[in-house]
């Protein structure tokens, strides 16, 4: 059977770009080295959060793979997703304490944007036995945690924030091997997950070119520059 290739949207290009910002800011967490080390727990926020970040993108992908055929609403909705998106970006500090916070409640509302586009398809199917109820549902459970963590963070409890950040990307990770759900695998357009992953790559490939201009001084040229080129 020939797979009908499923377009890439300009929109979807500008959410791309957003994400790799916000992937891009996260160097914040590791750009001031201690006696020329990065603390280790530095390196491990920002692993995490870059995880984080990258599963917000994927889940949101999935549904524009899926279901994506950008009526009205799905515009109105992503555009709250890429608000948050942005409000993401602007939480994120070295500080971890000071930033996990409004970076989780952040987190969520992209998650419940996602949620809610799914609860519509599965409205319009009258049903929550296919693809779009089986996303709920492993969507709920990870919002859940991050509720968790947002009730921890509030109540003073934030070390184990970090730990329900893993916990939340484990369970994004694993769920969908542990929860199943009876639909048809033909909703899945391959070539447009291959598209989109690709140029997530080359727009993030782009952003590490620009960073590598600052090291092209033309008042001072040496081999250094080239060699990291």
């Amino acid at each position: 059977m020939e797979i009908t290739k499923k377009p890439v949207e300009l929109i979807e290009l500008f959410y791309d770009l957003i994400f790799v910002y916000a992937i891009s800011q996260l160097t914040a967490l590791i750009n001031e080295p201690v006696g020329g080390i990065i603390p280790p727990f530095n390196f491990f926020a920002y692993l995490i959060s870059c995880f984080v970040i990258l599963q917000a993108w994927l889940y949101f992908t999935n549904y524009v793979n899926r279901y994506g055929q950008w009526r009205w609403y799905e515009y109105l909705i992503v555009c709250l997703n890429m608000i948050a998106v942005f409000f993401m970006t602007d939480t994120i500090s070295i500080d971890w304490y000071s930033m996990h916070f409004p970076f989780i409640v952040s987190m969520l509302i992209i998650l419940l944007t996602i949620v809610l586009l799914y609860a519509i398809q599965a409205y319009k199917e009258k049903s929550l036995k296919g693809a779009a109820g089986n996303s709920i549902t492993i969507l709920s459970i990870v919002c859940t945690i991050y509720v968790i963590a947002i009730f921890c963070s509030i109540f003073s409890y934030g070390d184990y924030v970090i730990w329900l950040n893993v916990l939340a990307v484990l369970a994004g990770a694993f769920l969908p091997f542990v929860i199943r759900g009876n639909f048809s695998k033909n909703i899945i357009n391959f070539p447009h997950l291959v598209e989109r992953f690709e140029l997530l790559t080359i727009i993030t490939f782009g952003e590490a070119i620009v960073g590598l201009t600052h090291f092209f001084d033309v008042t001072h040229i040496d081999f250094i520059p080239i060699w990291y080129f």
